[in-house]
């Protein structure tokens, strides 16, 4: 049977994905990652999510990693929260305070969720990760699909695509392939991470 929840993408910015979580028989809902929450609230209300009881008019959960305005529950690592993603379609995010190890072994941690997870990513940077990805492992056509999911796409890749796509077409989850090694001279998986890192920053 469908699920009768629906999960409705929002951009907060050019390149930002907020997201709507409404169950269609109750219309209680959930936001992940609010950095909009006007432009949400406007979206919640469109959807008709219920806004009943609540002393400022929300009963909605809005879920975040760190405090946001409009965020009331803070999600930890590893916690669940039944929307099951990542910012990672085709690629990942820069490392900035943390370090190749923690993006490896995080990367690490969503490889082994199960396979027909839904990717749901907080930023719209796959074309350019599907750009790299094939400068970096050319004879992989499961790139060339990741390519064409966005080619024939309407701007948003988000929900399109599963942990298994992921495993086949992100070069930062393929760091044992012959050929990602030899692009970036390592073989060690961190140093593979980080090198990989540094090329794409300079991409």
């Amino acid at each position: 049977m469908q699920s009768a929840r629906q999960i409705y993408p929002v951009k907060a910015r050019s390149d930002n994905w907020m997201y709507l979580v409404v169950d269609e028989a109750s219309k209680e809902g959930a936001v992940v990652d609010p950095y909009d929450w006007k432009k949400m609230l406007d979206v919640v209300k469109e959807k008709g999510v219920n806004l009943a009881n609540h002393p400022q008019g929300s009963s909605i959960k809005a879920y975040a990693g760190s405090y946001s305005p409009g965020t009331n529950t803070i999600v930890k690592d590893k916690s669940s929260f039944e929307l099951a993603g990542g910012n990672i379609k085709g690629g990942c995010g820069r490392f900035f305070e943390g370090t190749a190890e923690e993006m490896h072994a995080a990367l690490s941690y969503l490889s082994k969720l199960p396979q027909d997870t839904i990717v749901y990513n907080g930023h719209e940077y796959t074309s350019g990760s599907a750009k790299f990805g094939q400068s970096v492992e050319p004879d992989n056509k499961d790139i060339s699909r990741l390519q064409e999911l966005v080619k024939n796409g309407d701007g948003c890749s988000a929900g399109k695509s599963t942990i298994a796509d992921e495993l086949t077409w992100n070069v930062f989850m393929r760091l044992g392939q012959p050929a990602i090694q030899k692009a970036t001279g390592e073989t060690d998986p961190v140093k593979v991470m980080g090198k990989l890192r540094e090329m794409k920053n300079a991409a």
